[in-house]
C-alpha cells in the first residue's frame, strides 16, 4: 500500500475483562495480522483514559484503532493529524475517523458481517455427514459473565439425549464446572482452544451468546441455540431469529431451549434450513474490505 500521508505508526487500543469480555482483544489481534506495510505497530490493552490520551497526543500523524465496549467523548482529541478507526461506536466524534460496527445489522456502509474478521484458516467450509451421536459445543463468551455455563450443562444432561451427546464446554479456566459435571464422561471442559477451526470441525450444534463467537459459528454453518441475558445481545438474537439463523432464549427458558435442541438434533429438514441461511448471511470476505479501507486511508481518500 502506498503511504501518501506518511503515516509511520499504527496504535491499537483495546480492553479485556470479565465484564467486557475478550472479543475486543481478539479482533485487534486479528486486525494486526491483516495489516501489512512499513508501519510500526503498537498494541495497548486496559489503559486508563489519561494514558490513552497522552499516547495519542505523543504519536500525532498516526493511525489509531480504538476497540472498546463503551466510549467517553473526551477520549477523542480534535486538532491532530491522526486518523481514527473506531469499533462498536455509533456516534461520529471526529471528522477524520470511521466507525465500524460488525455486530450491527443496519444496512450501512461499515456495519454487518462484511466487517467481521474471522481467523485466517476459516476460509475452508466444513462438510459433515449426518450422524446419530452429536457433538454439542456450549460457550457463553470468554468469561461467562452471567454464570450460565453450569446451568446449561445441567439442562442438557437432564435431557433424554445425554447418552448420545458429547458436550464440549468452553470455560474461563480449568475446573470451572461443577464437580458433578466434571465426573461425567460425556462432558469435556475446555479452557483453551489452540486451533479453533480444527476444533469446530467436529461440532454439530452449539449453544452460544450472540457475540463474536456467533459469527464464527455462523460462518462455519454450525446451527446454534442463542442464549443470553444481556439486553444488547437479546436484540441481536431477535434479528438472528427474524432472519431464520436460529432462535434466541434467556437462560431461564429451560423447556424452550431443550425443545429447540431436540429439533436441531432430529429434524434434518429444519437443521439444514438453518445451515443454508447461515451460509448465505455469513459468507463474506471481510479481509478484502479492511485492506481496501486501509489503502484509502493511506492515500488520504474520502472514506
Amino acid at each position: 500500500m502506498r503511504n501518501t500521508m506518511n503515516y509511520k505508526k499504527i496504535l491499537f487500543f483495546c480492553e479485556k475483562s470479565k465484564k467486557k469480555g475478550g472479543g475486543h482483544f481478539i479482533r485487534v489481534k486479528r486486525l494486526m495480522d491483516v495489516i501489512n506495510g512499513d508501519y510500526k505497530k503498537f498494541f495497548y490493552m486496559n489503559l486508563s483514559q489519561k494514558r490513552i490520551k497522552n499516547l495519542v497526543k505523543k504519536n500525532d500523524n498516526s493511525i489509531i484503532f480504538f476497540d472498546f465496549k463503551t466510549y467517553k467523548k473526551n477520549i477523542f482529541i480534535n486538532g491532530l493529524k491522526n486518523f481514527y478507526v473506531i469499533f462498536d461506536n455509533k456516534r461520529k466524534y471526529l471528522e477524520n475517523s470511521v466507525n465500524i460496527n460488525p455486530l450491527e445489522f443496519k444496512n450501512k456502509k461499515f456495519s454487518g458481517p462484511k466487517w467481521f474478521l474471522y481467523p485466517q484458516n476459516f476460509r475452508k467450509k466444513i462438510r459433515k455427514k449426518d450422524k446419530k451421536n452429536k457433538n454439542l459445543f456450549i460457550c457463553q463468551g470468554f468469561t461467562d459473565a452471567h454464570d450460565n455455563l453450569n446451568k446449561l450443562v445441567s439442562l442438557i444432561i437432564k435431557s433424554t439425549l445425554t447418552k448420545k451427546i458429547k458436550i464440549f464446554v468452553k470455560v474461563p479456566y480449568k475446573n470451572y464446572l461443577n464437580k458433578i459435571h466434571l465426573r461425567n464422561r460425556n462432558v469435556i471442559e475446555i479452557s483453551k482452544i489452540q486451533n479453533l477451526f480444527n476444533f469446530l470441525k467436529k461440532i454439530d450444534i452449539a449453544i452460544t451468546s450472540t457475540g463474536n463467537f456467533s459469527y464464527e459459528l455462523g460462518y462455519l454453518q454450525i446451527p446454534c441455540i442463542y442464549v443470553s441475558d444481556e439486553s444488547k445481545e437479546k436484540k441481536r438474537g431477535l434479528i438472528y431469529q427474524k432472519k431464520r439463523l436460529g432462535k434466541i432464549f434467556s437462560s431461564r427458558d429451560n423447556v424452550k431451549i431443550i425443545e429447540e435442541f431436540h429439533k436441531l438434533c432430529y429434524n434434518k429438514f429444519y437443521n439444514q434450513g438453518i445451515k443454508n441461511n447461515l451460509k448465505k448471511y455469513f459468507n463474506q470476505n471481510s479481509v478484502k474490505n479492511y485492506l481496501t479501507l486501509f489503502d484509502r486511508i493511506s492515500r488520504n481518500e474520502k472514506i
